[in-house]
């Protein structure tokens, strides 16, 4: 629940509405999305996208780590919780990038200022 997130340190998190909800939450999360082989390959050759959280995409850069297929796994998982919760700089760079990505929505009802960011993105009209 939004309760439990929101009290947490960090999170792991699969790519989806719950990573957006944790950026604007401000905690720092790992996310991870893996599917079958085939499903995957499919996707990759219809979807063209350079991130999966869309914190990342709205920013344009990595700010919560993404472990897709294959590192979506224990070890990596568990490589970038300790750097979230023992490493201060590491910590810090996501809050900071977490806090920008925050101020973007601030004042405004966040489903409404994403597609309108989706809508620049795709260069719709008006």
């Amino acid at each position: 629940t939004i309760k439990t997130l929101a009290s947490s340190d960090a999170a792991v998190i699969a790519s989806g509405t719950a990573t957006f909800q944790a950026a604007l939450l401000g905690i720092p999360t790992v996310v991870v999305y893996k599917l079958s082989w085939l499903s995957y390959l499919t996707a990759k050759a219809v979807i063209d996208v350079k991130y999966i959280a869309l914190v990342n995409i709205i920013m344009n850069k990595v700010i919560f780590p993404e472990l897709i297929q294959h590192r979506a796994n224990e070890g990596e998982i568990a490589e970038e919780l300790k750097k979230i919760l023992f490493d201060p700089d590491y910590r810090d760079g996501m809050a900071s990038s977490l806090n920008a990505a925050r101020n973007i929505f601030a004042g405004k009802r966040p489903s409404r200022r994403v597609a309108e960011m989706i809508g620049e993105i795709a260069a719709w009209e008006h």
